[in-house]
Protein backbone atom coordinates (compact mmCIF):
# COMPACT_ATOMS: atom_id res chain seq x y z
CA UNK A 1 0.00 0.00 0.00
CA UNK A 2 1.12 3.65 -0.32
CA UNK A 3 1.05 6.72 1.10
CA UNK A 4 -1.75 9.30 2.66
CA UNK A 5 -1.51 12.75 1.38
CA UNK A 6 -2.79 14.70 4.64
CA UNK A 7 -2.85 18.25 5.76
CA UNK A 8 -0.24 19.25 7.90
CA UNK A 9 0.52 22.40 9.87
CA UNK A 10 3.21 24.13 7.18
CA UNK A 11 5.59 25.19 10.20
CA UNK A 12 7.54 23.09 12.47
CA UNK A 13 8.83 22.84 15.87
CA UNK A 14 12.40 21.87 16.70
CA UNK A 15 12.74 20.32 13.28
CA UNK A 16 9.86 18.02 13.70
CA UNK A 17 6.17 17.72 12.16
CA UNK A 18 3.03 18.73 14.25
CA UNK A 19 0.89 15.38 14.70
CA UNK A 20 -1.83 15.38 11.93
CA UNK A 21 -4.70 15.03 14.39
CA UNK A 22 -7.71 14.83 11.81
CA UNK A 23 -9.27 16.20 8.94
CA UNK A 24 -10.57 19.62 8.71
CA UNK A 25 -14.23 20.24 9.15
CA UNK A 26 -16.50 19.96 5.79
CA UNK A 27 -16.79 23.60 3.61
CA UNK A 28 -19.94 24.99 5.11
CA UNK A 29 -20.24 22.41 8.66
CA UNK A 30 -19.79 25.74 10.65
CA UNK A 31 -22.08 27.44 8.34
CA UNK A 32 -24.93 27.98 10.80
CA UNK A 33 -23.01 28.64 13.88
CA UNK A 34 -21.25 32.12 12.43
CA UNK A 35 -24.17 33.46 10.85
CA UNK A 36 -26.54 32.41 13.98
CA UNK A 37 -23.52 33.16 17.09
CA UNK A 38 -21.64 35.48 15.07
CA UNK A 39 -23.68 37.63 13.27
CA UNK A 40 -27.16 37.35 15.36
CA UNK A 41 -29.14 35.75 12.55
CA UNK A 42 -32.26 33.50 13.57
CA UNK A 43 -33.17 29.89 12.63
CA UNK A 44 -35.67 31.64 10.52
CA UNK A 45 -33.40 34.15 8.60
CA UNK A 46 -31.09 30.60 7.97
CA UNK A 47 -34.06 28.79 6.97
CA UNK A 48 -34.48 31.96 4.26
CA UNK A 49 -31.26 31.99 3.21
CA UNK A 50 -31.14 28.03 2.59
CA UNK A 51 -34.55 29.17 0.65
CA UNK A 52 -32.98 31.46 -1.35
CA UNK A 53 -30.08 29.41 -2.19
CA UNK A 54 -27.52 31.99 -0.65
CA UNK A 55 -26.26 29.55 1.39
Amino acid sequence: AGGVDVLAPPYRFDGARLPVRGAPPVLGADTDDVLGSWLGLSPDALARLRADRVV
